[in-house]
């Protein structure tokens, strides 16, 4: 189940209009931040404001936008359009370095949609440290997946499996060591909790793999 899970593809879309970098955003999802001379070739569907028939497919649209844009109104009513029928959207205003990265106001945009950032796509800090954590919440079931295929999120990703196993492991190592102070259960627990634990890591170790 797991090799299925992460072996499926995950179907992404940018979609925006020429020049506001969703080729360089695609790019930045295909490359390790740990190890920038290594890039995967996985295909991400760049897309016009006018192509709704293969964004509509998309698990995660993700709408790029040029900051020093002053009309939004055709990307508003897209925006508005899917989050109606239920599309999973994240907004994504890029260059603000060109303007001195002066933060954006959201509200006078008037975004239908639940997560509006604003960055550069070629700030690999930024993309760490607000771009990733949206993405993985927005498909909290594709982790596998999306790490496989796109090294951006690998380290985000490898980080959660292993807090997720270690509190795991200590939600039932202190189940059983409660009971383990009781001497008839003391050495067939003690057993149990070595089996249950290795194959929770092993589990761990194929995912990180």
């Amino acid at each position: 189940p797991y090799q299925e899970e992460a072996l499926t593809p995950v179907k992404l879309a940018i979609v925006g209009t020429p020049g506001v970098g969703r080729h360089t955003l695609a790019d930045q999802f295909r490359q390790d931040p740990q190890r920038p001379q290594s890039n995967t070739q996985t295909v991400v569907l760049i897309s016009d404001l006018d192509s709704e028939d293969w964004v509509n497919a998309a698990e995660l649209i993700i709408l790029v936008l040029d900051a020093a844009a002053t009309d939004y109104s055709q990307e508003r009513a897209l925006a508005k359009k899917w989050a109606d029928t239920g599309k999973k959207c994240l907004a994504f205003i890029n260059k603000i370095d060109l303007l001195g990265n002066q933060p954006i106001k959201f509200d006078s945009l008037g975004w239908e949609m639940e997560h509006v950032l604003s960055g550069s796509a070629i700030d690999s800090d930024f993309l760490q440290r607000e771009f990733v954590p949206v993405v993985l919440g927005l498909l909290t079931e594709r982790h596998l997946a999306l790490g496989r295929q796109f090294p951006l999120f690998r380290v985000a990703i490898a980080h959660k499996l292993i807090n997720d196993s270690c509190f795991a492991n200590a939600v039932y190592s202190l189940s059983t060591g409660v009971a383990e102070v009781v001497p008839i259960f003391d050495i067939p627990l003690n057993l149990a909790d070595m089996v249950v634990l290795t194959k929770a890591q092993a589990f761990l170790v194929y995912k990180l793999g």
